[in-house]
């Protein structure tokens, strides 16, 4: 299924559709840059795999996939055991698992190449790199991202029906070792244009083993973003319900024909999300994915609060505000490095000797809080500070 990019165009139509209102929930998660794959569970316990045209013979290679099959089988069986339950239903003539494949490449010097490799027509074979892009990376070795799951009911039965995205998500979670599109933002679609791909640092590595080896400049190719209810039965969308929120760098539009800088088809629709929804950053469920580490940033978060900032005003004082010769970036850096020395304090060592990307995610969402509340009590700041140098006067 090819899915369309978004563009000012598209999103318009959505909205003048009522396809964008309060009530309607948009989910965006990583598109992974790799090559479409599907896992399919045919009648009588065959399983076949699939490139995005069509189901693959045994014999060919598709950048090594073969290696995942002994993974792949445990995980499309029990998928298929849930599914049925779910369904309350004995047998399904198809069930289809789309998603991506994915790795082959990580250029950190502590990291070595895959050694994957498995055996095809006799030969020992190894793996192919699935995307050699300069970024995103995402790992030495092959992996399979499942985004989605669709089931024929029977032989005869026209089409196949689709999961939405929680009801694939609640099967998906309960699968061991499985990788899955997590939602990393979700709510209106100004909230979701509002979230910042040219910015967004792919949440994948972490998930696969690189924690540790964190590249400079990985961007994520950008987001998938679906209605939450497409595949409802019964709902009857007005437009598209599934659009590709890419990074620019990933455009394929141009503004010449010698391949210059991208044109940013979403660049007016997300100022005027982020003026409404504000900037959004990725869920932090979907960055902190150990529980340990997810419940320490939240403590850490706590510790951004308006007393903090209060505290923070009367140490500098306010002539600094009245006079505008301190910038709010500068005063939510320190009232986030204040927060943070204080949460390393009663910190364990899990977390003061948690991976480098562990840290830095932390870090980053200490700071975003900290620029939040220091935007949303600046008005107030200033017009304290200008009365109290009137005052003075």
């Amino acid at each position: 299924m090819e899915i369309d990019n978004s563009t000012e165009k598209r999103i318009t139509g959505l909205r003048q559709m009522k396809m964008c209102d309060a009530s309607d929930e948009w989910i965006g998660t990583e598109k992974v840059h790799g090559a479409n794959f599907g896992v399919y569970l045919l009648d009588g316990g065959k399983i076949r795999y699939a490139k995005r045209s069509g189901i693959m013979p045994p014999s060919e290679h598709f950048f090594g996939y073969q290696v995942l099959i002994p993974e792949l089988e445990k995980q499309a069986k029990l998928i298929k055991s849930l599914l049925l339950e779910k369904l309350q239903r004995t047998s399904l003539h198809a069930i289809i698992i789309n998603g991506e494949l994915f790795g082959g490449k990580y250029s950190h010097p502590l990291v070595p190449k895959s050694t994957q490799s498995f055996t095809l027509a006799g030969k020992r074979r190894g793996i192919n790199a699935v995307q050699t892009d300069s970024f995103p990376q995402y790992s030495p070795n092959l992996h399979f991202y499942a985004f989605d799951i669709k089931y024929k009911e029977t032989e005869a039965t026209e089409g196949v029906v689709s999961l939405t995205y929680d009801e694939a998500t609640s099967i998906f979670e309960k699968i061991p070792g499985l990788l899955y599109a997590k939602a990393i933002v979700r709510g209106t679609m100004d909230q979701v244009a509002a979230f910042d791909v040219e910015t967004f640092q792919t949440t994948i590595p972490p998930l696969v083993g690189m924690g540790n080896f964190p590249l400079k400049g990985n961007w994520a190719e950008g987001l998938v973003v679906r209605h939450a209810k497409r595949g409802l039965v019964g709902w009857e969308p007005k437009g598209a319900t599934i659009l590709k929120f890419k990074c620019v760098a990933f455009q394929e539009i141009t503004t010449d024909r010698s391949q210059g800088a991208r044109v940013d088809a979403m660049e007016s629709v997300r100022k005027e999300s982020i003026a409404k929804a504000g900037v959004q950053l990725p869920a932090l469920a979907t960055v902190l994915q150990d529980r340990v580490e997810y419940e320490a940033c939240l403590h850490l978060l706590d510790h951004i609060t308006e007393n903090r900032l209060n505290n923070l005003v009367s140490k500098m004082g306010l002539e600094p505000f009245a006079t505008y010769s301190v910038q709010p970036d500068h005063v939510a850096k320190s009232l986030a490095d204040d927060a943070l020395k204080d949460f390393l304090k009663e910190a364990d060592n899990v977390i003061v000797n948690a991976k480098l990307s562990t840290r830095q995610e932390m870090a980053r969402y200490c700071l975003f809080a900290a620029k939040k509340l220091v935007c949303a009590k600046w008005s107030a700041i200033a017009a304290r500070a200008k009365e109290e140098q009137t005052a003075q006067t």
